[in-house]
């Protein structure tokens, strides 16, 4: 695809994105490469607590700077989880 096709997905996945139509965006951001976009997904993932996705949105952007945090309390997580494995805690 061409700068000037790649141009003209991107306009429309921002019209689809700002319509509310997230997911039609995010594939049309996907196909592009489109990293602001996709990170803006991931955003509006994170806007819903869906952090599994926002977390996927970041990695695929990429974009670190958002990426980080998450990956600091996931990793938090799986410290508590292995605390109470060995503490015996459910």
């Amino acid at each position: 695809m061409d700068k000037g096709q790649k141009a003209e997905l991107n306009r429309k996945g921002n019209v689809l994105f700002n319509s509310g139509e997230i997911e039609k965006a995010r594939r049309v951001f996907l196909t592009t490469g489109y990293s602001d976009g996709i990170s803006r997904v991931g955003d509006y993932y994170m806007s819903k607590n869906m952090i599994m996705e926002a977390f996927q949105m970041y990695w695929t952007a990429p974009n670190r700077r958002k990426l980080e945090p998450l990956l600091e309390q996931l990793a938090n997580i799986l410290k508590g989880m292995v605390k109470d494995s060995e503490t015996g805690k459910q």
